[in-house]
C-alpha cells in the first residue's frame, strides 16, 4: 500500500509540473541574447547601441556571443 501510495504522489508531481509550463514572450519588452550585436530579439525593435563593451568568448567557448564590460561608466 505504501509503494502504491507513493507512486502515486511522484505520479501526480510529475503530471502538474507538465502544465506549469509559461509563454516567456508574454509581456516581454525586451531581450538581448548578446549574439555580437544590440539588437532586441522580442519584435519590438527596443534595439541598443553598445558603449564601452567588446566582445569577447562566451563560457561554452564561443567567439563573439558575449560581452567584456569595463567597469567604467
Amino acid at each position: 500500500m505504501k509503494k502504491v501510495l507513493v507512486l502515486f504522489l511522484i505520479l501526480l508531481f510529475s503530471v502538474s509540473t507538465i502544465f506549469a509550463q509559461v509563454n516567456l514572450k508574454n509581456g516581454l519588452i525586451a531581450c538581448y541574447p548578446f549574439n555580437a550585436n544590440a539588437n532586441d530579439e522580442s519584435g519590438n525593435n527596443n534595439n541598443g547601441t553598445i558603449n564601452g563593451a567588446t566582445l569577447t568568448t562566451d563560457r561554452f567557448g564561443k567567439a563573439n556571443r558575449a560581452y567584456n564590460f569595463n567597469g567604467s561608466s
